[in-house]
This record gives C-alpha cells, sequence and structure tokens, in this order.
C-alpha cells in the first residue's frame, strides 16, 4: 500500500515528475555497445558473433519494447519505488527469450527462517494482485534489482520515499494555489459606501463604476470623484505571495533528492555557478544510474548467457571537470 500511495504522491507532484522524466530522458537517450571486459582483445571472429547476438537480444529486451522504452519503463520503479521487476522468460529448451517488466509494487520478497531469499525449488518472490496471492516464482525466474539496499530492510529505499514528506507538503500547497484561483471569494479590496445606502445602491453604484473602467485602460488613468464614505473607506484584501521562497526551497529539495540541477526551476545563476551544478548533478546523479544499468545488464550477460569476458559499455561518458 505505501508504495502504490508513493507512485500516487509522484504522479500528481509537478516538480516530481519533470525530475523523473528528466533522469529518464537524460540515461534513455545515451548510446551503448557490448564490449570486451579486456580492451586489447580484438572484436573479431567468435568473439563478434556474441556480441551481435547481445546486442541483437537488447535491441528489443521484452520482445515488444525498443531499448529506450524499456529502459524508460524499468526506471519508473526504480526511482519511485527502488523495485524494478523483470521477469525472466524462457523457451521450452530453457534459454533466454525475453526479459519482460512487472509491477514492482505487486512483488512481495519471501524470505525463510535465516532472513534470506530462498533458492528453488522454495519459492522466492510472491506476486499479489488486489490483496491476494496470485504467482509465485523461484529466484531463477524474477531478476529483482532495487538500487538502495539497507540491511534492515527488505526492500529498497527510493528517491520518492527519501522525500515523501516534501511532496506531500508540495501537493498541499499546489491544491491552495489551485483553490486560490477556482475557490477563493476574497476581492482585490473591500471599499465602504454610505451607512443610507440600500443593496439597490450599492449595485448600482457597482455597475456604474465597472462600466467606466472595465476594458478601458485610458478611463483607468483618470481621477474619479466618489462619495466621501466610499473615498475613506478601502480595505486591500490582497494574500501574500502564491509562488516565492516556499516554492524554491521545495525545488531544491527534490532535485537534491534525484541528483538533478535545480537550475531551470530557480533564480537565474551567473554562468560558473550554473556549469558547475550541472557538473555536480551529472556526476552525483547521472554516473552512478549508469553504473546500475549497467551492473543490471552485465549480470544478465554472465547468468544467462554464459560470457563472462564481454561487459555493457556507454558511448557517450564523459568525464566530470
Amino acid at each position: 500500500v505505501d508504495r502504490l500511495r508513493r507512485r500516487c504522491h509522484v504522479n500528481l507532484h509537478r516538480l516530481g515528475r519533470a525530475d523523473v522524466f528528466t533522469r529518464k530522458d537524460q540515461i534513455a537517450r545515451m548510446k551503448w555497445n557490448i564490449k570486451p571486459r579486456d580492451p586489447k582483445k580484438p572484436v573479431r571472429g567468435e568473439i563478434k558473433e556474441r556480441i551481435e547476438k547481445i546486442e541483437g537480444f537488447f535491441l528489443r529486451p521484452d520482445r515488444v519494447h525498443f531499448w529506450d522504452a524499456w529502459l524508460r519503463m524499468l526506471l519508473e520503479d526504480l526511482f519511485v519505488l527502488d523495485a524494478p521487476t523483470l521477469h525472466v522468460r524462457r523457451t521450452r529448451g530453457g534459454d533466454l527469450y525475453a526479459l519482460e517488466q512487472i509491477d514492482g509494487a505487486t512483488v512481495k520478497r519471501v524470505i525463510d527462517d535465516w532472513a534470506r531469499t530462498p533458492e528453488a525449488p522454495v519459492p522466492a518472490y510472491q506476486q499479489v494482485l488486489k490483496g491476494f496471492p496470485a504467482v509465485d516464482y523461484v529466484a531463477q525466474e524474477l531478476i529483482y534489482r532495487p538500487r538502495n539496499l539497507r540491511v534492515n530492510r527488505v526492500y529498497g529505499y527510493s528517491p520518492v520515499e527519501q522525500i515523501i514528506m516534501t511532496i506531500n507538503i508540495g501537493l498541499r500547497r499546489e491544491i491552495f494555489q489551485l483553490n486560490y484561483f477556482t475557490e477563493g471569494t476574497i476581492p482585490e479590496a473591500l471599499i465602504g459606501v454610505p451607512e443610507n445606502w440600500t443593496p439597490d445602491q450599492i449595485r448600482q453604484f457597482q455597475e456604474w463604476f465597472d462600466s467606466i473602467l472595465q476594458g478601458n485602460l485610458a478611463e483607468r488613468r483618470r481621477a474619479r470623484f466618489v462619495p466621501s464614505a466610499v473615498a475613506k473607506t478601502y480595505i486591500e484584501t490582497k494574500s501574500g505571495e502564491l509562488f516565492g521562497k516556499a516554492e524554491e526551497w521545495l525545488i531544491r529539495v527534490i532535485c537534491f533528492a534525484f541528483s538533478v540541477s535545480p537550475q531551470p526551476f530557480i533564480q537565474q545563476m551567473n554562468r560558473a555557478t550554473a556549469e558547475s551544478a550541472q557538473e555536480t548533478a551529472v556526476s552525483e546523479g547521472l554516473a552512478p544510474l549508469q553504473n546500475w544499468v549497467k551492473g543490471l545488464i552485465d549480470s544478465v550477460i554472465i547468468d544467462e548467457f554464459g560470457y563472462t569476458d564481454l561487459e555493457f559499455g556507454w558511448l557517450d561518458e564523459q568525464e566530470p571537470d
């Protein structure tokens, strides 16, 4: 229930969703290849055939979606739930056929008497649908790969979970801002009228005053003579700022959790500060994410293909200055 609630929160909050999309765009656009672990080893003959076989598989890992769409779906569960889950679908001969994604919020880890995930044939994972156990999986049938593991917990710790209170504050502030424009009843100002005026006289005066000013910029620049009680009584009712330092604080916290630069959302920085923030975001956020994807693909290459001499690599890696 908590994991489903986190997914709902981040889907509603515009800044949290923007950060998730940014990270997914950054990592999905990057080019990659399969290469020998030994850089001195020539890529030809039998090695080249094995590389082409693996690259052909990861072109569409689930036999439906291409690499970028498949990776974006995987990263969604990583950022929101820290529970990316892949079902290892095999052929009748036992070879790897596809890596199909399963909603990580429905997967429950099974713990044995020694507080470990049991090996086959005992079920290691259980998929719970609508509150009822639906499917049991052994360890070899699922790849369950949280990024932020903890010794005292069986589940990961996602960036959204780390800032769930901040996202809650942001959601309630956005509701307050929406209600200001849709449900609010406080006008810009209140102006008193003579006490002996009837409601009809007030309405007539209001209509006359609106008719000469509404949509007429020239008339607004002229002085107006009004009854003495109207001129003396004026109460401004404008509230404080709707968008200001509170939003900037929320932006900084959310961007920090995702290691994304807050530069597009806050006051203008100078060029040196902006470039420094961008370098920090890359080194602290994108590089560890690249390592996580590499570790996941490398484990598939070793466990499913049996090639210990090949590895996954990013082509457009840049060393931070």
